[in-house]
């Protein structure tokens, strides 16, 4: 449409409205040709999709396991990586250490039982010379022995010197007992008369009147009479003073005995109680013994030595400094002469579409650069059940069945360990029933 200037002008949006208008007008030349275009491609893409097949796989988790069973090597405590000795995938001998960890908590607990177990044996070397001391009497200390024993010993000693004092005294106290003063007066008196007596005799002698001499014979005939009286209380007072003296000596070595049987009863409970802990000591170095063995079998098996000659593989984080815990795995050993073998993970839903003879490639982690060849040689009919790690977090438990595989090419790299992702042929199908199968769940695949 032109305006009256002869410009042709746009059309307005009520004018479009007109029917005749929109379908009297004549589409732009490029139009028809983009229609012409878009119309041959999709042509040509229903015949493709009609006629042109593609190749269906599956996929597959893949390892490379041994023939025979591997040795697993675990942490018998909670330790830390000390020190690595070997390479991940290389060979070891038998008896060759591979890993050394160190139990901190171990080591600590071990010097501490050797310095117990010196105190202890210390301890019971001083009881025993405290012992023999006790025995003999005499001292057989050491200088560099502790006081503590040392004053026992003291203190025992004591003991003793108070009970033989205390005996002494008693002993002392009932000899003192013994008087003789009353036998040492009649001695006196004796001896006095006596003298009285020679005295008189002499005068009798001398005397030449007979009524004195009679006077005097009178006199010491009564003097005699009373010496002998003196002389029988004398001999009463002797055999007196003699029994009590029996029985002094009597008691006195009651004293003494008794003296003697509590010295005897001290010895005996004291050397009892120091038997009593010797055997204490004794017993708790037992113990300490069979806690050091058991710390040393522990700290002797830090050290993980390969059991039998083959190729080992770390598992996860097996670092340096990295700790571990008990019974967890640590390394794993293919002994020597066993060979490898590659297994299929397969899903429930994946298994059923595959069958021995089909042929499909790997491509593992790691080194490995070329795709490894394989065909399908085995199938198990049994799902076995095994944990995936799921978003590196958790473990999932699901069932899978397990298919080996025959190396056709490319195989000489692989080495037990190995892990990677397999995708095996299972057949072909035109792209169009491929569309359908996932888009519309139309027909199965053609093999």
């Amino acid at each position: 449409m032109k305006n009256k200037n002869g410009i042709k002008s746009l059309y307005t949006f009520e004018q479009l409205q007109d029917s005749n208008i929109l379908l009297n007008k004549k589409p732009p030349v490029f139009i028809k040709n983009l229609i012409y275009i878009l119309s041959i491609i999709l042509l040509v893409i229903l015949l493709l999709i009609s006629f042109l097949k593609v190749d269906i796989t599956i996929a597959a988790q893949a390892a490379v396991e041994p023939t025979n069973d591997i040795i697993v090597l675990k942490s018998d405590s909670k330790a830390v990586i000390e020190k690595i000795y070997k390479k991940d995938g290389g060979n070891v001998e038998e008896g060759e250490t591979i890993l050394k960890l160190k139990n901190i908590e171990k080591e600590i607990n071990t010097k501490l039982l050797n310095d117990t177990k010196e105190n202890l044996e210390k301890k019971k070397e001083e009881l025993v010379r405290l012992r023999k001391s006790i025995e003999t009497g005499q001292n057989h200390f050491k200088a560099e022995d502790s006081q503590g024993i040392k004053d026992e010993y003291s203190n025992y000693r004591q003991n003793i010197d108070t009970i033989t004092v205390q005996t002494n005294i008693s002993s002392n106290a009932l000899v003192r007992g013994m008087d003789t003063t009353q036998i040492d007066i009649l001695e006196s008196e004796r001896e006095s008369l006596a003298k009285t007596i020679n005295t008189l005799i002499d005068e009798y002698n001398k005397e030449e009147v007979l009524q004195n001499k009679l006077q005097l014979k009178v006199r010491i005939e009564q003097s005699k009479k009373e010496l002998e009286k003196i002389t029988q209380s004398i001999k009463q007072a002797i055999i007196s003073y003699n029994k009590k003296n029996q029985d002094v000596n009597s008691a006195t070595n009651d004293v003494q005995a008794e003296g003697m049987s509590k010295i005897a009863s001290l010895k005996t409970t004291t050397l009892s109680n120091v038997g009593a802990k010797i055997i204490e000591i004794e017993d708790a170095l037992k113990a300490k013994k069979i806690e050091a063995e058991g710390n040393q079998k522990i700290i002797e098996q830090l050290e993980i030595k390969a059991p039998r000659k083959g190729r080992i593989k770390f598992e996860k984080n097996i670092v340096k400094d990295n700790g571990v815990e008990i019974s967890q795995p640590l390394v794993t050993i293919l002994p020597e002469g066993s060979k490898n073998k590659i297994v299929l993970h397969l899903n429930p839903s994946d298994v059923k579409q595959l069958e021995v003879g089909k042929e499909g490639s790997i491509r593992f982690q790691g080194e490995q650069k070329k795709a490894v060849k394989v065909k399908v040689t085995k199938i198990s009919i049994i799902p076995t059940t095994t944990k995936i790690s799921k978003d590196n977090k958790k473990e999932e438990v699901i069932n899978v069945y397990e298919a080996e595989v025959e190396i056709l090419s490319n195989g000489e790299e692989i080495a037990y360990g190995m892990l990677g992702i397999a995708e095996v042929k299972i057949g072909r199908e035109t792209m169009w029933n491929y569309i359908k199968r996932h888009l519309f769940g139309g027909s199965k695949v053609s093999i």
